[in-house]
């Protein structure tokens, strides 16, 4: 009773002040909120203007006029970026080396110890298949070929990684080296690759090889380098395993081993031919046909480790009766964020175990100790900026506010696990969306007030541009967006003639969507229910009244993931491999593709001022760009 005589009061004064129409719908609902008797959950506005009964029409069609630039320039950073983490290397004596590809080119890093700091090293020209060193000074890397089943280019380093030659060409799959001098390889038989497989030697450091006669097998062929590994406990024992071509998770495995340092080769082990029935491992224990080949490592003549792609998660083969019969073993702790499935293991280091992820990850379990994550100390997710801080959300659900000068540099501002969505940095504060709440925190605070969402309610992307005013899509999206005023407390639905996929909203009425429209496949040859979608950019600068709608043929993936405009004239729009930039409020699109990192979702890309922008490719480190996204460097 009261708030309805609050409201029939105060009403005709806001209208003859010609306030927004939006902000007396605001106000209203502000009052109407005051009658939930002390309840704290967020209520859906059912009371609406006139014009937002029904779709705001688009009133104006501009086709963008774009063009594709020079693709996006990555710079190496001081530590390898784990999104594009090429093959590494764990000796036994405890250094690390991995490859970071971007582009056409491998970045070199090494860890003396795996305790110790990242240091870039040197380049290799091409991609870095596989790492391969006899002495933390002496190293081979193989540059994978054009068919990518086999590399043809061995290059050669005598300090270290930090330059490095090119030694020979050929068709080799997989390299071992016993000192600067000795080494065995394997290479795909003369017939064919998938056809054999032949053992080759060297006496003068790769630069010359000469086939093992006796180590030939004529049925069992090599598929590509990364299905296959050596490994040697001394200078005269060794195995070598090797897998066919892989499919729906199967793939035949042959594990050979030598006594003579490759000169002649016994079968060891064999999976079960391809297909079998779907088991872990095969009925005897044996090599199973499940998993594919990523490295084989024994510390002992009995004793070795066999790691799988699509194999245990977080865990390997362990055979104790050198490679007859084998049995899983857990080693990482599970991670539901990101994926512990081990690429590279060295059991016994004087620091003790370490392992590397297909995630990027370096862990470390000291003798008598627990595994610990030492690498990244996050992966961003999504980035927000404003104010002169830049936040990220980790795929771990941490909140954490980066130094502008190094992004190793951070302080957590909050945990949030699974329920992160992402974050806002708006004037005055910080606002995080999470699975069921709008938490704020003001900048002169460090605790969280929380605003209820309404129930059933499941986030595909928002954004707030301050901690009051935000908008939100839906998941699974669809035509419409929610609208907020007042932090969350009550929410507006917005109808529209298409889909939004991602929201940014300037103030209370300028908006930008990128969304689009479906509709069925024509010609259809396939004679079933098929959809095609056409992306576009929509701006309204009325809350929804109206609309505009700016088209293009997007290159890249073709499809839009999100949009940000920092001002009028200036904005970003991104799909999974390409950002698109305007400086015209969206008449006119520069874009730039991204050969090396990709774009995961409608938050991970920030936009501030002067052509800067930073990227969280659910990666470490987070990068940044200057001159409106032609050159990136880390943080």
């Amino acid at each position: 009773m009261l708030v309805s005589k609050l409201i029939r009061s105060v009403l005709p004064r806001l209208t003859k002040n010609r306030l927004p129409s939006i902000v007396i719908v605001a106000i209203v609902i502000g009052a109407l909120s005051l009658s939930s008797c002390g309840s704290v959950t967020a209520k859906v506005s059912t009371t609406s203007l006139p014009h937002l009964k029904s779709p705001g029409p688009v009133t104006t069609q501009i086709n963008i006029k774009l063009s594709m630039s020079t693709p996006a320039s990555f710079s190496p950073g001081p530590s390898p970026n784990v999104i594009g983490t090429g093959p590494t290397y764990i000796s036994p004596s405890g250094f690390v080396v991995a490859v970071d590809t971007s582009g056409n080119k491998s970045n070199i890093y090494e860890r003396s110890r795996p305790t110790a700091q990242w240091m870039q090293l040197g380049t290799v020209p091409g991609i870095v298949a596989q790492l391969d060193f006899a002495t933390q000074k002496l190293g081979f890397a193989l540059v994978q070929g054009s068919s990518g089943q086999s590399s043809s280019l061995l290059y050669a380093t005598t300090n270290g990684g930090r330059n490095w030659s090119l030694i020979s060409t050929g068709q080799l799959t997989q390299v071992h080296f016993f000192d600067g001098l000795n080494g065995v390889a394997a290479a795909p038989a003369p017939s064919g690759a998938i056809h054999g497989t032949e053992m080759l030697l060297t006496s003068d450091g790769g630069h010359s090889w000469t086939q093992v006669t006796s180590s030939s097998f004529p049925q069992q062929g090599v598929y590509g380098i990364r299905y296959s590994s050596f490994s040697f406990i001394s200078r005269q024992v060794g195995w070598f395993i090797f897998g066919s071509q892989p499919g729906t998770g199967m793939q035949q495995k042959w594990l050979f081993k030598t006594s003579d340092g490759g000169k002649s080769w016994n079968q060891a082990s064999v999976s079960p031919p391809f297909p079998s029935p779907t088991t872990t491992t095969a009925p005897s224990g044996g090599l199973p046909i499940m998993g594919y080949v990523q490295q084989i490592r024994f510390s002992s003549s009995s004793v070795g480790y066999l790691l799988l792609a699509r194999g245990p998660r977080g865990g390997a083969l362990k055979t104790v009766d050198g490679g007859l019969h084998w049995a899983v073993v857990p080693l990482l702790p599970g991670n539901e964020m990101s994926s512990t499935a081990i690429t590279d293991l060295a059991p016994s280091t004087p620091y003790g175990a370490v392992a590397y992820t297909v995630s990027g990850m370096l862990w470390n379990q000291p003798k008598g100790g627990s595994w610990v994550q030492l690498y990244p100390p996050y992966r961003a997710i999504d980035v927000s900026h404003g104010a002169g801080r830049t936040i990220v959300l980790t795929a771990q659900g941490r909140l954490l506010q980066i130094s502008s000068k190094a992004s190793a540099s951070f302080v957590t501002l909050g945990n949030f696990g699974v329920n992160g969505v992402g974050a806002s940095v708006v004037p005055g504060a910080t606002v995080m969306l999470t699975t069921s709440n709008i938490e704020v925190m003001k900048s002169s605070s460090k605790l969280w007030s929380k605003q209820p969402l309404p129930k059933g309610w499941n986030i595909l992307s928002g954004r707030f541009a301050t901690s009051k005013i935000g908008a939100l899509v839906l998941s699974p999206p669809g035509p419409s967006v929610e609208a907020t005023l007042n932090g969350g407390e009550s929410w507006m639905k917005i109808p529209l003639s298409f889909t939004a996929f991602s929201v940014d909203p300037l103030s209370a009425t300028n908006w930008w969507v990128a969304g689009g429209i479906s509709h069925p496949l024509v010609p259809n040859p396939y004679n079933k229910h098929i959809l095609v979608w056409k992306y576009y950019l929509y701006h309204t600068t009325n809350a929804g009244r109206t609309w505009s709608q700016f088209g293009a043929s997007w290159p890249g993936t073709g499809n839009l993931n999100g949009v940000q405009f920092i001002s009028s004239s200036v904005g970003y729009a991104w799909n999974d491999n390409t950002i698109f930039v305007t400086t015209s409020g969206g008449k006119t699109f520069t874009g730039h593709k991204f050969s090396a990192y990709y774009i995961p979702g409608p938050n991970s890309l920030a936009v501030g001022s002067n052509g800067r922008a930073w990227l969280a490719s659910d990666s470490y480190p987070v990068f940044e760009t200057k001159d409106y996204g032609s050159n990136w460097a880390p943080m």
